[in-house]
């Protein structure tokens, strides 16, 4: 495709590994149809043993079940505090702050899935998710209108002297779906403070949500390999919108020796 073409048909584009992406936080989850079963203690018990070596602390939380009642939200930590896994009776989610590379991502997936197949048996899928959120400085890195190709900055390109500006798209793609937003912040400000924590200096940030679409009913049984698969493509989409979004000397100075590079 050239250049000038939205990356969100046809194989993604590859690019050079970045030494040091503004990637600050990833998530990938995957949904199945409800299993009342995880809020026994004794079921999350089991899956916790498949996988208390490389997650070792556990919290359990409560949230909402959609039925105007709560049910429990298994947490899952590393040693580090920077890998996450959070269960509940419908879905599996892996997040981190410490990614180095799409490859381990993948990998733990397949690990936690494995794990979750063996002792709770999902027997659906009903969609997958890869978020990939980035964050830099402003006085480091520069505005979103010096950094992101030419018609994306948005209101703070229209209106250079904006505190704050934000923008937000929703687009198909091969795989499903994809949701950007992305914006400039000022000191203490965030677009989502869960995920970002408010920072004292000017800040840009670019959220990246690739995921599967469907009709209400199941993508597919659940195998480990094929969500596995269409995770990575999920990642290689979100991966490439990203680089297509910034302009190349961005990306260049963020290019470095292989010995340095975190791979995507």
């Amino acid at each position: 495709m050239s250049d000038d073409n939205t990356p969100l048909s046809g194989p993604p584009a590859p690019g050079n590994p970045l030494a040091s992406p503004p990637i600050e936080r990833v998530i990938l989850q995957v949904q199945f149809p409800e299993i009342l079963a995880i809020g026994n203690p004794a079921v999350a018990s089991a899956f916790q043993e498949k996988i208390r070596f490389r997650y070792p602390f556990l919290k359990i939380d409560s949230m909402q079940d959609g039925r105007g009642g709560t049910q429990n939200l298994y947490r899952l930590g590393d040693m580090q505090g920077r890998w996450r896994l959070s269960l509940a009776s419908g879905f599996i989610a892996l997040e981190t702050t410490a990614y180095t590379s799409k490859a381990d991502l993948i990998q733990r997936l397949s690990e936690t899935l494995a794990a979750l197949r063996e002792t709770v048996g999902p027997s659906h899928v009903l969609r997958i998710g890869i978020r990939y959120l980035n964050r830099g400085e402003v006085a480091n890195a520069g505005s979103l209108a010096d950094i992101l190709r030419d018609g994306m900055a948005g209101p703070s390109q229209a209106f250079p002297t904006a505190h704050l500006s934000l923008a937000e798209a929703h687009m198909p793609c091969d795989e499903g779906g994809l949701t950007v937003r992305y914006g400039q912040l000022p000191p203490g400000a965030s677009p989502d403070p869960n995920m970002f924590a408010p920072m004292s200096v000017p800040t840009w940030a670019f959220d990246i949500d690739a995921y599967t679409v469907s009709d209400g009913n199941a993508l597919g049984e659940f195998s480990v390999q094929s969500i596995v698969d269409t995770a990575a493509s999920l990642a290689n989409r979100a991966l490439a919108v990203f680089r297509w979004s910034f302009k190349r000397e961005f990306l260049a100075i963020r290019e470095a020796a292989e010995a340095n590079t975190v791979r995507h």
